[in-house]
């Protein structure tokens, strides 16, 4: 921001340098030459700058915050006209204040000119406001446009940090929602252990605790390292594989290389919770397979399980909350770089996350 500001305040002084100098240049030789001449010339100059510098910053810091954008053009375009009058009038004394001293101080015949031995051309009133009331237009519509693009930039800013603001409150909002369903889950899962006597209830116990430290201490970053990920998602398919049957084998693969690799946090164990939800049976037997393939930056994410009817529906409230909380997610974390496919084909349920990842 510092930066910034120090190059806009060189900018400013650089541009006002030429729009002051260029004049100048623009002055024939001869009156260059004719010191006296440039003597009585240069406080004109220096006070119409002045004001035109005043006009500038006065009408891009308070009249056009104040009356355009508050739509108040017709008082605008009073005060305007006011102020540019004001200092035409006293521009106009000034100039003529200088070219008396000269007239007194070199005197030359009255009605003759010097130089071309006859009278000088007449110069009306409008041929010497000419130039001073374009040079105050252009200023002041140049000023105008600045204000006006300044503040359509800072409106944009704050829009896209309201929307960054908004985008942040809802990721965290969907994360405080995944994480007490997948307690709710584990802790039903262990429940279940102990009503059974189980002696990995304690190891069980363990593995929660375990999860929740990742959930609470890891996922606070926009992103995680993608190995991090995979190893809490394997404590999370250990806990599972506690509570089933021998009837369901659960297969579990990585591959491609995963090093340098960074996610959100908490996108796939939603669609694990459902697998293994739905995909269980105490009699029947049932096959869940989760595969995370890694190419270049290209992420794929496939869940395939068993469909069984006595489970509930696949949309129910407690396994539709979290789905539908990671779509949200995926939409907001990845609008232009995922697809999500899930069908259904002679009773088993596959889930199927492509996602274009950065690198860590």
């Amino acid at each position: 921001m510092k930066l910034t500001k120090a190059y806009s305040v060189v900018i400013q002084i650089v541009g006002w340098l030429l729009f002051f100098c260029v004049p100048l240049l623009a002055i024939p030789n001869f009156e260059i030459s004719d010191t006296q001449k440039l003597r009585y010339l240069m406080p004109s100059f220096l006070v119409n700058n002045l004001f035109l510098v005043f006009v500038f910053y006065f009408n891009f810091n308070f009249l056009v915050p104040k009356f355009i954008f508050k739509h108040r053009l017709y008082a605008y375009f009073f005060y305007i006209s006011l102020l540019i009058l004001f200092c035409l009038l006293v521009n106009h004394f000034v100039k003529e204040y200088f070219s008396l001293e000269q007239e007194i101080r070199n005197a030359p015949p009255r009605g003759f000119d010097r130089n071309l031995g006859h009278p000088p051309p007449p110069n009306s009133f409008f041929g010497k406001l000419f130039g001073p009331i374009l040079s105050y237009f252009l200023i002041v519509l140049f000023s105008s446009l600045i204000a006006l693009l300044s503040e359509k930039i800072k409106s944009d800013e704050e829009k896209k940090q309201i929307q960054l603001e908004k985008s942040a409150a809802e990721l965290s909002a969907l994360k405080l929602q995944i994480s007490p369903h997948f307690l709710f889950n584990t802790l039903n899962n262990i429940r279940w252990l102990a009503r059974k006597k189980s002696d990995a209830t304690e190891d069980a116990v363990v593995k929660l605790a375990t999860l929740l430290r990742y959930i609470i201490y890891q996922t606070n970053d926009e992103k995680v390292a993608l190995s991090k990920e995979i190893g809490h998602l394997k404590d999370f398919i250990g806990l599972q594989k506690m509570r089933i049957s021998e009837n369901t084998q659960v297969n579990f693969e990585v591959i491609g290389d995963i090093a340098n690799k960074t996610i959100e946090p908490l996108l796939f164990i939603p669609f694990v919770e459902n697998a293994f939800k739905f995909g269980t049976n105490e009699t029947l037997e049932s096959q869940i397979s989760i595969r995370i393939e890694i190419r270049g930056n290209s992420l794929s994410f496939l869940t395939e399980n068993n469909v069984f009817e006595n489970n509930g529906t696949k949309e129910s409230e407690s396994s539709g909350l979290g789905i539908t909380n990671v779509k949200q997610r995926l939409n907001l974390l990845y609008p232009n770089a995922h697809t999500l496919t899930v069908t259904e084909t002679a009773g088993i349920y596959k889930t199927t996350l492509n996602i274009k990842l950065s690198d860590g």
